[in-house]
């Protein structure tokens, strides 16, 4: 754990954090706020993989991978892979679709060190006979033989499965971003 100086601060103590660890043969998933390439280098520089999640304060990535994955997939002319998840649980069913592709490697690599994969995840989500469909796209320096896409979509999900447990609970639950303390 690292201490956070305040709000707007948890970039600067996730960099601490990593900068004390040695993460030799660990993957570091983070979210949007992590999705830097100083974040990377250094994930890369102490002997881990990463695997990071794009979003609105990446645009351009995240539009790059959006556009590898815009079409149904085409095995001839972009080769990929895919893995899909169903669960049943709490009154929801969760469909979880991954696609996963190397082809953005060489486009991506001068801005993002060592990337392998681009990934996007659809979960289509029912609960009480309404459907939502959310997207999420990310990239990973894990390259498809370390991870196949069956495993990509595991690590993905115990990505969330950290984000939703811990920090919904401390968020919402008990309130810490609506105190004004």
């Amino acid at each position: 754990q690292q201490t956070v100086a305040g709000k707007g601060k948890e970039r600067q103590a996730a960099i601490a954090l990593v900068e004390s660890l040695d993460l030799q043969g660990t993957l570091l998933s983070a979210d949007a706020l992590h999705t830097q390439t100083h974040w990377a280098e250094l994930v890369l520089d102490r002997g881990g993989e990463y695997l990071l999640i794009a979003k609105g304060n990446q645009s351009e990535l995240r539009d790059a991978i959006a556009l590898v994955f815009s079409q149904p997939p085409r095995p001839r002319l972009f080769p990929e892979g895919e893995a899909h998840t169903v669960d049943k649980a709490h009154g929801r069913l969760e469909v979880r679709h991954l696609r996963v592709s190397s082809e953005l490697s060489a486009y991506l690599a001068p801005r993002w060190p060592q990337v392998a994969q681009v990934f996007q995840v659809e979960r289509t989500i029912t609960r009480h006979g309404k459907t939502t469909v959310e997207i999420a796209y990310g990239l990973t320096s894990l390259t498809a033989q370390e991870a196949s896409p069956s495993q990509l979509l595991a690590f993905v999900r115990q990505h969330w499965h950290i984000e939703n447990r811990s920090h919904w609970r401390r968020d919402v639950t008990l309130g810490e971003d609506a105190c004004l303390v």
